[in-house]
């Protein structure tokens, strides 16, 4: 052995035992570099979170992988931690008094989930009642159709027409109606028009005029009906609730020529078939009954057409129906047509024929 190699072994053993321990390294650790020293916390009664839930601002994971499994701590990151545990002042703190999540601080899993489903309810709840008014204006509609005109109906009328500059002109009809089918009218008075008739099936309309020496003649839906301020389609399609979309606009007191003041429901109804006579529709409805009152007729330009008011209650086929309507026309000054419904029966049936263009020509 050479005099070099004894001089330092001798040199080290002498500074190991002039410490005092028995060949070990010296106590003394040397600050952390790593990870600052903290004092200690005084310990204070905490519940303890569940294992599996995650600590606030950590993922329950820290060290998984994307791929699945978890990586492997540094050994020189396990060794630092572990002389900052035990060097002087770092004041270790076990798990039990560590910071834990508390309910007053994080809010529950359970509590946020039975929050959102509070606050879905009340929307729902809200919104209920626009929901419902969109159902039943359908609903509202249609009662008010079937009380002028039933399912099936065999009815006699009158139209009286009055314009400025012409003579005025009294009609009388006998029709007989199947919804779903179409309908059938014949010209009863005066004589000089009597035998003419109309056939009306789905979009299509006919007239025979005995008289004239020809065929059915098809019309034209939006033109006027023998003169009067009615439209073809006013009088002979009576099913007039499908050809417009009828949604609720709010309610009213109306002023009503022949009932009074009298609460109403407003329904705002526009066309949505291409065969619609008008753009849209306004309709106000009795509240307690369902019974129309008056209809606005505006034209596919939005400009208001045509006003019909709706009146004269009576007992008629074992419920409350109208008796008069009276059509107005609001661009033609003192343009007047009144119908007034003489009488009205429901049939058990009515036989398929009448339904043809040759019951037209009979």
């Amino acid at each position: 052995m050479s005099f070099a190699t004894m001089y330092r072994f001798w040199s080290r053993c002498s500074a190991t035992w002039s410490d005092g321990s028995s060949g070990r390294r010296s106590a003394e650790v040397r600050p952390c570099s790593r990870r600052p020293a903290r004092p200690a916390r005084a310990a204070r009664p905490t519940r303890r979170m569940p294992r599996w839930l995650p600590r606030p601002g950590a993922s329950r994971h820290p060290e998984a992988l994307p791929g699945g499994g978890r990586a492997k701590r540094p050994k020189a990151l396990k060794a630092d931690r572990a002389r900052c545990a035990k060097a002087p002042g770092a004041g270790h703190v076990e798990r039990a008094n560590a910071p834990v999540a508390h309910r007053g601080n994080r809010p529950d899993a359970l509590a946020v989930r039975g929050a959102a489903i509070v606050v879905s309810l009340i929307l729902v709840l809200l919104a209920a009642p626009q929901a419902g008014h969109a159902l039943d204006a359908r609903e509202i509609f249609e009662a008010a159709e079937s009380s002028i005109f039933p399912e099936k109906s065999e009815m006699t009328f009158e139209m009286e027409t009055t314009r400025p500059g012409r003579r005025d002109s009294r009609l009388v009809f006998e029709t007989l109606y199947r919804r779903g089918t179409g309908s059938f009218m014949e010209i009863t008075e005066p004589s000089r028009s009597r035998g003419t008739r109309f056939l009306q099936l789905d979009s299509d309309l006919w007239m025979y005029d005995p008289r004239s020496g020809g065929g059915p003649v098809r019309l034209s839906p939006r033109d006027s009906f023998q003169g009067s301020v009615f439209s073809n389609r006013d009088l002979t399609d009576q099913q007039f609730s499908h050809h417009y979309d009828p949604e609720i606009a709010g309610e009213e007191t109306l002023d009503h020529p022949w009932e009074g003041e009298v609460d109403a429901i407003v329904l705002e109804a526009p066309a949505d078939h291409p065969d619609a006579a008008y753009g849209s529709v306004t309709m106000w409805v009795r509240a307690t009954d369902r019974l129309p009152l008056r209809i606005d007729y505006e034209s596919r330009g939005g400009l208001p057409f045509k006003q019909m008011t709706i009146g004269e209650f009576e007992e008629r086929a074992g419920t409350l129906r109208p008796t008069r309507m009276e059509m107005r026309a609001l661009d033609e000054e003192d343009a007047v047509s009144t119908v007034r419904i003489l009488s009205l029966e429901v049939p058990d049936s009515i036989p398929d024929r009448y339904f043809t263009q040759r019951a037209l020509t009979r």
